[in-house]
């Protein structure tokens, strides 16, 4: 039987003091090995930069493999482009179907 095989979700912090019990949940999280951890963005991409200074930090502070969501709504293609080209190789996409509201689309992308 294989060990189970884990992934975490982050939210970026908005205060110093959400900062700081971030780093200690990742700390705490990161002798599980996950396969990764992914970075949500907020509503219509309102944490957008928090969320890739939190991604850019697990990529210099820890062994981590961090997987940001990238998320569409308000942003401009430009700016999708200069993400989906940039590391991790990997991002959470999250599609809504407007025919079946429940219906999630979701898969890591790499490259």
């Amino acid at each position: 039987m294989s060990a189970p095989r884990v992934s975490f979700e982050f939210f970026p912090p908005k205060t110093p003091e959400a900062e700081a019990s971030l780093w200690k949940t990742v700390e705490r999280l990161a002798p599980l090995n996950p396969e990764f951890v992914s970075v949500t963005y907020g509503a219509d991409g309102s944490t957008r930069e928090r969320t890739h200074q939190v991604i850019e930090s697990i990529l210099t502070k820890t062994e981590l493999k961090p997987v940001p969501h990238l998320t569409c709504v308000g942003a401009p293609r430009d700016e999708i482009d200069t993400i989906a080209r940039c590391p991790p190789a990997s991002t959470l996409r999250l599609r809504l179907s407007r025919s079946v509201s429940a219906e999630i689309a979701c898969g890591c992308v790499s490259g």
